[in-house]
């Protein structure tokens, strides 16, 4: 999780003092940064190639900050660029940006969080691992499968009694695969457990899972149906449509999906390629909670009646992945406010009062401009929200109203039931710090055709 700016003060202990600033030779003058003293939080060191180890990485960021803003141009370059070579773990060191900073400090520590919160955005979307060893019973290899890998299983119905198993280590879709095989269970995309697989007992014709799909980073793809269809009533050739399922680990659940159908093809067994006859469509599936995969029909020109087998079928998926979240507190209700952190701005207007609820008003804006902001909204609906009163409860609110939508921005009223001051609540709100724009391509194995 991303901490507030007020976090990370109290963290760290920054103390920021400009005096005066000015231009000599090209390097800022006038900037101190202290680090206040007292600090009880954790400070990890960051070891060398040798087994040694350097300064707590706390320290490395505190004196690469200076140096970004008093050194010479190639001095605050480099810092730079160390800064970000750290990884993500320096993000909770670094200062807030303040209005009084020098502009080029405040564009330095821009790019700086923007290019780990990328990286950490990136990291997030590969597939998770995990290794079993021992003998134990499915549910408990199941929490154990959970906790390697941050992907929650609800199960029911379970085998009872203690199982072998050896599994090297191994990406999240393919081991979990190999194991139903082994324990003939199934994954019921209808679960509706919000933000989790669900596990049952499969079919007793249920052919393999493991040998039947493709994997690409936290996705899964499989076939499931093939038809051959004929319309009767027009002079058009007869078509196989292929039903396709894309499953994703639940911990990167996307916003949105959707199949360019000119990516799609299939080979037969004489070599010979055959394109989708959906030509030009690109269907697109908004994803909301408690979904834990998408089906699709593709269409393909019927193969002759001699042809047993497609010996492979290739396509894409574009898929809009929300990163880890920002999370935004903001404790003066009496005027509007904004912050911004990484890809994400959010400005609280105002709260009045509209007959027997209060109105809050909240806009959310990315500096990117993503299909799925202005054609799916579900997720943003979503976001964690709620008031946090003098007593310290949390109040969510009633219900909410959308009043702008654009490609890259949202304006939200949400209503509350106050039972104190405006000015006594605080406003918690969570919002993904980035989007993914991901474009996957992936081939299938051989499908018997009917």
């Amino acid at each position: 999780m991303h901490v507030s700016h007020a976090q990370h003060r109290r963290r760290l202990g920054w103390t920021i003092s400009i005096g005066w600033t000015k231009l000599v030779g090209g390097a800022i003058v006038g900037l101190t940064l202290a680090a206040g003293l007292g600090v009880t939080h954790p400070r990890p060191v960051v070891a060398q190639e040798d087994g040694t180890s350097k300064a707590p990485l706390s320290d490395q960021v505190d004196r690469l900050v200076r140096q970004m803003a008093q050194g010479s141009r190639v001095l605050r370059d480099r810092a730079e660029k160390q800064l970000i070579e750290l990884g993500p773990d320096v993000l909770v060191y670094l200062p807030p940006i303040d209005r009084q900073m020098p502009e080029e400090l405040k564009v330095r520590l821009r790019r700086i969080t923007s290019a780990l919160e990328d990286r950490l955005a990136e990291s997030a979307w590969k597939a998770r691992r995990f290794s079993l060893s021992g003998k134990r019973p499915i549910a408990e290899w199941l929490k154990e499968i959970e906790k390697q890998t941050g992907n929650r299983l609800v199960a029911e119905d379970l085998p009872s009694g203690p199982v072998d198993v050896e599994l090297p280590e191994t990406d999240f879709w393919p081991g979990l695969d190999r194991l139903l095989d082994q324990w003939q269970l199934d994954v019921d995309i209808y679960g509706a457990h919000v933000g989790a697989l669900t596990l049952g007992r499969r079919l007793p014709d249920r052919l393999s899972r493991a040998k039947r799909a493709a994997y690409a980073g936290p996705l899964r793809i499989e076939a499931t149906r093939v038809q051959l269809a004929r319309d009767l009533r027009a002079a058009r050739p007869a078509t196989a449509l292929v039903e396709l399922e894309l499953a994703w680990e639940p911990r990167v659940a996307p916003i949105a999906v959707e199949f360019p159908m000119s990516e799609f093809y299939t080979i037969d067994g004489a070599g010979a390629r055959h394109e989708s006859t959906a030509g030009g469509a690109t269907p697109t599936f908004p994803v909301r909670p408690g979904m834990s995969a998408v089906t699709l029909a593709i269409p393909f020109p019927a193969p002759d009646r001699s042809v047993k087998r497609w010996t492979r079928m290739g396509g894409a998926c574009r898929l809009l992945v929300p990163g880890e979240l920002a999370e935004f507190e903001f404790t003066d209700l009496s005027k509007p406010s904004v912050q911004k952190k990484a890809s994400v701005q959010v400005r609280y207007q105002k709260i009045v009062q509209n007959g027997d609820v209060w109105e809050l008003r909240l806009d959310l804006e990315y500096d990117e401009t993503f299909t799925g902001l202005d054609s799916h909204r579900g997720w943003v609906e979503d976001n964690p929200i709620y008031l946090i009163g003098p007593d310290g409860k949390k109040l969510e609110p009633l219900g909410l109203e959308l009043t702008q939508q654009t490609r890259h921005a949202m304006g939200f009223a949400f209503l509350f039931d106050l039972e104190d001051e405006p000015a006594r609540y605080k406003l918690f709100y969570a919002t993904p710090a980035k989007i993914l724009e991901k474009e996957v391509k992936f081939e299938l194995p051989e499908i018997d055709l009917p």
